[in-house]
């Protein structure tokens, strides 16, 4: 009936996408990947017992460099909206983009604490085993 399967993308009918609809997301994907590397780190120094002070300074340097931020968010929403329009993509599935770029920061973070909470739980289990074996 009318639930025919669409056919070809006809080139006529999508829409190109303009770097500066894409400039919010890249940003946001940006800010995600830093958060998500500096996190990397800040739990690596605290499984390593390293002190507040020392973890401050880590977390300072761990951060993205400014002239990397400042290049990247200049090129990504070029480069994306150059590769999306090569797909043939149109700009109207923009919503479907950033719900599926979002997704997968939250699936990358949820992993990352599940990984994180086994570290602790271990780590507090062979604590009590150490304390019951005293």
């Amino acid at each position: 009936m009318g639930d025919a399967a669409p056919g070809p993308v006809d080139q006529d009918q999508v829409q190109p996408w303009q770097p500066e609809a894409l400039q919010p997301l890249c940003d946001q994907l940006l800010a995600a990947v830093e958060e998500g590397r500096l996190s990397a780190f800040l739990a690596r120094c605290h499984e390593a017992g390293l002190s507040q002070r020392l973890i401050k300074e880590i977390e300072a340097d761990a951060r993205f460099p400014r002239a990397a931020k400042v290049l990247l968010s200049r090129s990504l929403p070029r480069l994306a909206a150059k590769y999306l329009n090569k797909a043939g993509l149109s700009s109207e599935w923009e919503d479907e983009v950033a719900v599926i770029s979002g997704v997968i920061i939250l699936v990358q973070h949820d992993r990352r604490l599940s990984t994180r909470l086994q570290e602790l739980i271990a780590a507090h289990r062979a604590a009590q085993a150490a304390a019951e074996n005293g």
